[in-house]
C-alpha cells in the first residue's frame, strides 16, 4: 500500500477541492499524477475518518466532497466575518 502518500495525498486532495468542494479519482489521477489505486487509497481514508463523503450517484464517476470546506465556497460572508474582515 501507498503507506508514505496518505498524508500528503489528502493534503494535495484538498488543494484540489477547494475550487468546488469536491474531487474525483480521475482528477486526482490526472492532476497529481497518481495512479488509479493511490488515489482510491487517500479517498478511502478520508471516508473512514468521516472526513469525507461519497457521491456515488453523480453524473460521471463517484465525487468525494469535503465538507470542511463547505463555509469557505458557499457562504463568504461567513467567512470573512470569521476572519476580521468587512461585515
Amino acid at each position: 500500500m501507498h503507506r508514505r502518500g496518505v498524508g500528503a495525498g489528502v493534503i494535495a486532495k484538498k488543494k484540489l477541492a477547494e475550487k468546488k468542494g469536491f474531487v474525483t479519482v480521475g482528477e486526482m489521477k490526472s492532476s497529481l499524477n497518481w495512479e488509479t489505486e493511490r488515489a482510491k487509497h487517500v479517498l478511502e481514508h478520508l471516508l473512514k475518518e468521516g472526513l469525507a463523503w461519497v457521491d456515488s450517484q453523480a453524473p460521471g464517476e463517484a465525487q468525494y466532497w469535503l465538507p470542511a470546506l463547505f463555509t469557505a465556497l458557499y457562504c463568504p460572508q461567513m467567512n470573512m466575518e470569521e476572519n476580521g474582515g468587512p461585515s
